[in-house]
């Protein structure tokens, strides 16, 4: 009487010993894997399963780049250098599962000024200049590496018939407007200084 072989189907069981003519083939159960292994060679129907040991916990200078599954094992990577304050700063921190990013920090341009410091963890803050609408406005406090330009409305036009233009408006000064029934200061200070040779 002939019967059915038995066949292993490569997952549960696999192959012990081949068939022969008058022998039946043996299947055995596979290996299986426990929960702190992974399977580093999948059954066939003539080999066995191959378990390793999931690799430890990574250490607190590495980050975990890949967990562990079914069919992998754990993957550690040494964490990123600290970002140089001076010319950077940390994007992303490091943690458990990811590594410190850091990134160049915003260097003002010459048509702007900070508006915020750096600090390890933000980056330099820049704003544009204000420019000054001459002759409309003059430029009434010059800008600085940490504050911006003040412009200021210009004078309006000198009453003629009470005052006179003694000094007109550029980019960073006011116009200035004396009264016509007296010396302004500036014409004081000159006539006081030619004074000496007018008496020689």
């Amino acid at each position: 009487m002939c019967r059915d072989r038995v066949v292993c189907n490569g997952v549960d069981t696999f192959e012990l010993v081949e068939p022969k003519t008058t022998e039946n083939r043996v299947c055995i159960a596979t290996t299986k894997c426990n929960s702190n292994e992974f399977e580093l060679k999948a059954a066939t129907k003539t080999t066995d399963r191959s378990c390793e040991v999931v690799a430890p916990v990574c250490t607190g200078s590495q980050y975990q780049d890949a967990a562990p599954t079914k069919t992998s094992d754990r993957s550690c990577k040494s964490i990123s250098p600290r970002c140089v304050e001076e010319t950077q700063w940390e994007v992303v921190p490091s943690g458990a599962t990811q590594d410190r990013r850091c990134s160049d920090l915003t260097v003002c341009k010459a048509t702007e000024y900070q508006t915020a410091a750096p600090t390890y963890s933000s980056d330099r803050s820049c704003e544009a200049l204000k420019v000054c609408d001459f002759p409309r406005e003059f430029e009434a406090s010059a800008p600085t590496a940490t504050s911006d330009r003040v412009c200021q409305a210009v004078r309006g036009p000198c009453d003629p018939s009470e005052t006179v233009e003694e000094i007109a408006a550029t980019p960073t000064s006011d116009k200035l407007c004396v009264a016509k029934s007296g010396c302004s200061d500036l014409a004081k200070f000159a006539a006081k200084v030619s004074s000496p040779l007018l008496g020689s």
